[in-house]
């Protein structure tokens, strides 16, 4: 009777943006977020979206749920630091 797992999308015209997925720790790895994903897939489709983003880390489980879902990489951000001394 309690929520495992919240995530947003956001509509634009034809173009749908999946964000904020977040699950529960204790209910982690029980397939909530991928259920999400799916959710929010099937959504962008009844409202004929053709553009379908989202945006995560490399090598995730995150990123496994979103290829699972049909999504593929179109590039890739790096990030960069300078250790302080």
């Amino acid at each position: 009777g309690e929520p495992a797992a919240v995530a947003s999308v956001f509509f634009d015209e034809k173009a749908a943006y999946l964000a904020n997925a977040v699950t529960v720790p204790a209910l982690r790895r029980r397939g909530c977020q991928a259920a999400l994903v799916d959710h929010r897939v099937r959504a962008a489709d009844r409202r004929g979206c053709d553009l379908l983003v989202t945006d995560t880390m490399v090598g995730v489980e995150s990123h496994r749920n979103v290829e699972r879902a049909g999504l593929r990489r179109a590039f890739s951000v790096g990030w960069f630091c300078k250790p302080r001394a």
